[in-house]
């Protein structure tokens, strides 16, 4: 079981979405930013040093949501998505091609990687955002 952690960024009312690069897997398809949680590291300290890396931004995991545990046939993730209100600096896209702000209503226009589009589906009974 590989532990990853996701940030669900909102800035007024809106959620940040990122889209994956054709170097990665799920080439072209939307996720939560995040990453790999590294041995020692805490589920917020690894969410915090990821965004660091992915996006040049800072931000303070604010709510810890429910995992989603999803299997992708040649690899098994358990994902802790944490609700992240706002940040601070400017974005900077250093692993993926695009990034769109979208609202809880117009959400699902987007494709979803798998484990995150079980994360969209959460936040919807949510009522969090």
């Amino acid at each position: 079981m590989i532990e990853v952690v996701c940030a669900i960024i909102v800035l007024n009312h809106e959620i940040l979405a990122v889209q994956r690069s054709n170097l990665m897997d799920n080439a072209g398809k939307w996720e939560f930013p995040g990453g790999k949680v590294d041995a020692g590291e805490t589920l917020g300290s690894a969410l915090i040093r990821e965004i660091r890396e992915e996006l040049s931004i800072e931000i303070q995991p604010d709510l810890q949501l429910e995992p989603v545990v999803y299997d992708y046939g040649d690899r098994c993730i358990r994902l802790w998505p944490f609700i992240c209100n706002g940040f601070s600096g400017s974005i900077s896209l250093n692993e993926h091609d695009t990034l769109q702000f979208v609202t809880m209503e117009n959400i699902d226009q987007l494709l979803w990687a798998d484990a995150d589009s079980e994360i969209v589906r959460n936040l919807k009974h949510l009522s969090l955002i």
